[in-house]
């Protein structure tokens, strides 16, 4: 396997399984491959709007600050000169608690909408079932749409729409931005006009429609945005009203403010990223190695293609950078952009998921019968209704036990992932072996 192949699974790989699980869904929900890629989008968008907002908010923090600073960068700029004027930023900067690479926050909405992109354009390019099927105006969802007819020249609409869309998007969210900010979301909207002019209607009416939400998004988060601004200005008149005539009447209550707000910043006996960490580890050999070896070593010889030979090995090396790109890099992209608060709970939550993949792996579907190379059980899956109910009952329990247990056992939670995942490697190599 080549390293380009490995960067694409461990990378796009989780993302285009992402996009088939959903057109899947949502082709046998409406029946037509046109309203499956719109729902699809529309569905995508839903999910990751929770952390747009965080990539917003994250940045509208960073430009707060950088305008804050910029009188100052202005005089030390004007002041001084070489290397002094170098050694006088980077103390400003630190005495302001702003790090140079924030600048890069600029570019957090990009760098994340980016390998969504490049997955749904792999996914969608390649999907044989779009060829041929019309939608609408649209004659064939795999090539360009070849909508406006100018003259003897044939243009296609969808990359227009999408400009257009990108474009307004842009005037709406760099409201009040830098001119650099500006440019950058100008020339991308210029780049992708030119890059995708000719792609196949199908990813062009994901992302036209990709782009249209997007820009409602941008309206009525600007517009909620400029609401609690203007709530917030209110607030803190009443605050200050509040505040001196609490003084006056010798009724003071910022110290027991501040006690509070000290006892509720003592740090906890755990650690959080650490439990999700140890978490996703143990999810990635489970998932990724142990089961995916189990089934290989049973019998190798189903796996093995005598007109492409490859070791039945590297399905176990697929399955595992599948996983590793799922748990180790994608989630804990989305957990860095959590607040503080989902982050704990999220972290409960991962551990919980943890339970119960191995509860159900131990413990269930464990005569379901022979499963071939294309992983379907021979005589289906189906489960009588006490061996559901029973299931059902068992994880809500385990559920509420591994919500608590990182609490009441602090950092030996992780021990026992840690010595679990050891225990799971050590048990994946061992069928690794067998494979032969």
């Amino acid at each position: 396997m080549s390293l380009g192949k490995i960067l694409d699974t461990l990378l796009l790989g989780p993302l285009r399984l992402l996009f088939e699980l959903l057109f899947g869904q949502t082709y046998a929900l409406t029946g037509a491959a046109g309203w499956a890629i719109l729902l699809m989008s529309f569905v995508m968008n839903l999910l990751l709007f929770p952390l747009y907002r965080r990539v917003d908010k994250i940045q509208e923090e960073s430009l707060k600050l950088e305008r804050k600073l910029q009188p100052g960068v202005k005089h030390i700029k004007k002041t001084f000169a070489g290397q002094e004027q170098l050694m006088m930023l980077q103390t400003y900067y630190r005495q302001n608690n702003y790090k140079q690479s924030y600048a890069l926050r600029g570019t957090l909405s990009l760098a994340l909408e980016l390998p969504f992109f490049i997955a749904a354009y792999q996914f969608l390019s390649q999907l044989k079932l779009l060829q041929g099927l019309s939608f609408g105006v649209i004659a064939d969802l795999s090539a360009p749409d070849g909508l406006l007819l100018l003259g003897s020249w044939q243009l296609n609409l969808l990359p227009l729409l999408m400009t257009i869309f990108n474009v307004l998007s842009g005037v709406v969210y760099s409201r009040g931005s830098t001119p650099q900010l500006k440019i950058q979301l100008y020339a991308m909207s210029a780049f992708f006009l030119i890059f995708l002019y000719n792609s196949p209607s199908a990813l062009m009416l994901y992302w036209t429609f990709n782009n249209f939400l997007s820009l409602v998004k941008n309206l009525l988060t600007r517009k909620s945005g400029s609401r609690q601004l203007e709530k917030k200005q209110e607030a803190k008149k009443f605050n200050t009203a509040t505040a001196a005539e609490s003084a006056a009447s010798g009724r003071i209550t910022l110290v027991r403010h501040k006690a509070k707000k000290r006892k509720a910043r003592l740090p906890l006996p755990l650690s959080y990223w650490q439990l999700f960490i140890a978490t996703a580890i143990f999810l990635t050999l489970l998932t990724g190695l142990l089961i995916p070896s189990t089934l290989v070593s049973a019998s190798p010889e189903e796996y093995v293609d005598l007109y492409h030979y490859e070791h039945p090995a590297l399905y176990v090396l697929s399955s595992f950078l599948l996983a590793a790109g799922v748990f180790l890099i994608w989630f804990p992209v989305f957990y860095k952009l959590m607040s503080d608060r989902v982050q704990r709970a999220f972290a409960r939550i991962f551990f919980i998921v943890a339970g119960w993949a191995l509860t159900n792996y131990m413990f269930f579907g464990r005569h379901l019968g022979i499963i071939s190379p294309v992983l379907q059980y021979d005589n289906g899956i189906s489960f009588s209704l006490w061996e559901i109910i029973g299931n059902i009952l068992l994880l809500i329990a385990l559920a509420l036990l591994l919500y608590y247990l990182p609490r009441l056992i602090t950092k030996r939670a992780i021990v026992l992932l840690v010595v679990a995942s050891l225990a799971l490697g050590s048990m994946s190599v061992i069928n690794l072996f067998k494979i032969k």
